[in-house]
């Protein structure tokens, strides 16, 4: 009797630990398939060079602006306002009710010309198209939207010709690349980490 006892007990307690272990298992299951999960896009333009080269994946994180909004040199990946069809990788230089406006290579935010990161060096953005926002007068980003501009601006097809990007567009940031030049998994976002306004 003591021995059929000592056997059920034993079972409830193996019962217990496997039910334990299943729903720890399902928990980080879901973190990482569900919540956390990283989607893939393939960059198809030049318009990111060379951040990002022509034909480098890019490993997205869907849920990275669900408790917080977009900030500045963040890079992103959207639906472009002219076709939601289609996606576009940019980089966020403008924030909601920021009044933004360009002087040759110069890159004026609420009236100061904004000094580009040592990090982000290598950024030129052009402003020599005659159909350009904000060339000839200043252009205020409206609430809910973010203005962004492609690293290679001579081809970036951005803000600056339709405006700002409603925020609901957008589909995530963009955490690492993969490309041959670039190598395996580089953080691309971890530039712009410290850098304040």
């Amino acid at each position: 009797m003591h021995t059929l006892k000592s056997f059920v007990k034993l079972s409830e307690i193996f019962r217990l630990k496997f039910f334990v272990s299943c729903s720890v298992f399902a928990i980080s299951l879901f973190l990482s398939n569900g919540c956390l999960k990283q989607r893939m896009y393939v960059q198809y333009s030049s318009s990111m060079e060379p951040t990002i080269p022509r034909g480098s994946k890019m490993s997205v994180s869907p849920h990275a602006y669900v408790s917080q909004p977009p900030r500045r040199w963040e890079l992103i990946v959207f639906n472009p306002p002219m076709n939601e069809n289609a996606f576009f990788a940019m980089r966020v230089v403008g924030l909601p009710g920021e009044t933004i406006q360009f002087h040759g290579k110069r890159f004026l935010v609420d009236g100061k010309v904004i000094s580009i990161p040592q990090e982000l060096s290598h950024l030129v953005f052009s402003s020599h198209f005659d159909q350009i926002v904000a060339k000839e007068k200043p252009y205020q980003i409206p609430s809910g939207h973010v203005f962004v501009l492609g690293d290679n601006s001579e081809v970036a097809n951005d803000s600056r010709f339709w405006g700002a990007l409603d925020q609901s567009l957008i589909l995530g940031r963009i955490n690492k690349v993969e490309c041959p030049e670039l190598g395996l998994g580089v953080q691309v976002n971890k530039q712009i980490e410290g850098i304040n306004d």
